[in-house]
Formats: C-alpha cells, structure tokens, sequence
C-alpha cells in the first residue's frame, strides 16, 4: 500500500469538476458529463418496497421467467417477477386471513 492512505485514495480525490475536460471539435465550451437530476421513481427508492431474497430451484425460475415473456400487468407494461411474487404473496397472505397493513408480528 502507498503512503498517505488506500491504493484507490487517489481515484476518489479528483472529482468530475476537478478535471479538465477537452472542448468537443468546433465547439469552444468544455462538455461536462451530464448529471440526471430527476426524481427516484423506482422501487428500490420507494419506501413501500423491501428488496429480499429466495432461494428457488432453476428450473423454477426459468420456467417463470420464460412464461412472464410477453405477459402484461394491468397498467399494460410488462409483468415483473417481484410484481408475480408479491401477487402471490398477499394472495397466500389473505388466505391465512392476514392483514397487510399488521406492521409488527408479535410471538
């Protein structure tokens, strides 16, 4: 390792304004790289949302995956499998007569 920090220390000091950028041909004003400054739409960003993860056999997934192919949801986009997941989920769940608004399951 270097001295005065980590190997990668330097990459992270320099920032896109630090840097010169070379002006595009014909054009006299450097281009900087733009920067999206829209709104998080997805569901990672979405608090309603909890990323989780199964284990399911292969050929499950593959036969899921296949069958999903072409398949539309209600707003006419294509199905997701965590939309066919989380469908199944609270389908199984209302059958147990359980609520999904229960916040804290208590033992």
């Amino acid at each position: 390792m270097s001295e005065g920090g980590s190997k990668y220390g330097s990459l992270f000091r320099e920032s896109d304004e630090d840097r010169d950028f070379e002006p595009e041909e014909g054009n006299l004003t450097p281009v900087r790289p733009r920067r999206c400054n829209r709104r998080k739409t997805g569901k990672r960003s979405n608090p309603a949302y909890r990323q989780v993860t199964a284990y399911i056999r292969t050929d499950t997934y593959q036969l899921v995956h296949y069958t999903l192919v072409g398949k539309n949801n209600e707003r006419g986009k294509q199905l997701e499998f965590s939309e066919l997941v989380d469908t199944l989920l609270r389908e199984w769940a209302a059958e147990e007569d359980w609520s999904p608004e229960v916040k804290h399951l208590r033992a």
